[in-house]
């Protein structure tokens, strides 16, 4: 019965022909994780054009990530759901006490989820 629901669930890539696993779909692939790096040239990307732009900072400093990574990558980096409040900002040494703050805001109202404040 799972297997079947497996299969006319998830199709393939993810499942085979009898609704088997394909584990294989789930692996990381190399470049799928942020080195130090790629954080560094974030930040350097925020310094520059600010936090929301994301495409110029891609085309600029990070080719291989796509304008939706740098927005979320940016929002483990500030711990916030809604970066709103902080389009434009160019400081990445304010960024460490924005986390912190977030995490007091998102721990005390019980929106802290996964290292993000649910600011919504």
């Amino acid at each position: 019965m799972n297997k079947e629901l497996r299969r006319i669930l998830s199709g393939v890539p993810i499942v085979d022909q009898e609704g088997s696993i394909n584990h294989r779909y789930f692996a990381d692939f190399p470049g799928a994780y942020w080195s130090q790096d790629d954080e560094n040239q974030l930040l350097k990307g925020i310094e520059d054009f600010g936090v929301g732009e994301y495409e110029e900072i891609a085309e600029k400093y990070m080719p291989n990530k796509s304008p939706i990574e740098l927005k979320l990558r940016t929002c483990i980096l500030l711990g916030a759901y809604n970066l709103d409040e902080w389009n434009g900002l160019k400081d990445p040494k304010r960024i460490g006490a924005i986390k912190k703050a977030n995490e007091k805001m998102g721990k005390k109202s019980g929106k802290w989820q996964y290292g993000i404040y649910i600011n919504n």
